[in-house]
């Protein structure tokens, strides 16, 4: 997804292209205004408008998306398991 976002194959997407990640991974679908600049000010808040791919991984791990009593599933999981996302790429 992440290369798929990198237009220009650099290693590094700037803000619109991690705000077209977010919407990629299909989780925020009714806030995601408001929770890509949330996201976008924790993986880039200096404002360098240069986001690796480590930066996501670890902000993606750190995100947790569902709650399910004992159960924490971060976006990072989210995104690997969920079989809709796997067969898109």
């Amino acid at each position: 997804m992440f290369k798929k976002c990198d237009l220009d194959n650099n290693g590094i997407i700037n803000e619109e292209e991690f705000v077209h990640l977010v919407e990629l991974t299909g989780h925020y679908r009714l806030r995601i205004d408001e929770n890509s600049i949330r996201l976008l000010n924790i993986v880039d808040p200096y404002n360098n408008k240069q986001i690796t791919f480590s930066e996501c991984v670890s902000l993606f791990s750190m995100e947790i998306v569902s709650e399910e009593e004992d159960e924490k599933l971060s976006l990072l999981d989210k995104i690997c398991f969920d079989e809709n996302i796997i067969r898109h790429y």
